[in-house]
């Protein structure tokens, strides 16, 4: 950028040569002033880089914000999968829901502790339900049934035999 600047306005390019020969005459010196004389030059040096840097910030060219202000306030809402009335799709869903016999019930609890969370295998013992059907019993009474607790006593039934046995 500075060479298409320096090429659009030789100015720059002089001040630029300047400052660079001034500043190589300066750096021999040790970096203390010796004088009232030489303090006033490098604060004239100064003063002057200063007014080179604004100078410069009003020659460059500032590109235009990407947005206008009424389009910055403008936001985006997404309304995916937004749930008009919660309650009436689960008083939907509550009426496709399968009913549970006692006698699928108790099928699905043997089965499951036979072999626990094996749906696809519960679910062909059970010829209405579906192997989600099964999925969903499992979750929604889970806490009722206690099935970890039906399967630590399985297990345990299983171990006495087999000690026995043994």
């Amino acid at each position: 950028m500075r060479e298409y600047y320096e090429k659009v306005v030789p100015e720059i390019k002089k001040l630029r040569e300047e400052k660079e020969s001034k500043q190589g005459t300066r750096s021999g010196q040790g970096g203390y002033v010796r004088s009232d004389a030489e303090m006033e030059q490098i604060m004239n040096g100064l003063t002057d880089q200063e007014e080179e840097e604004k100078k410069m910030r009003s020659l460059s060219v500032i590109p235009p914000m990407m947005l206008d202000a009424r389009q910055r306030k403008m936001r985006f809402v997404n309304n995916n999968g937004l749930l008009e009335d919660p309650l009436e799709i689960h008083k939907d869903a509550q009426k496709f829901q399968t009913r549970w016999t006692d006698a699928e019930k108790q099928i699905f609890r043997e089965k499951y502790l036979q072999t626990p969370k094996n749906f696809v295998l519960i679910s062909s013992f059970l010829p209405q339900k579906s192997v989600a059907d099964c999925v969903q019993f499992y979750y929604l009474n889970k806490k009722d049934e206690n099935y970890k607790q039906l399967l630590r006593k399985q297990n345990m039934k299983r171990k006495r035999t087999m000690t026995k046995a043994q």
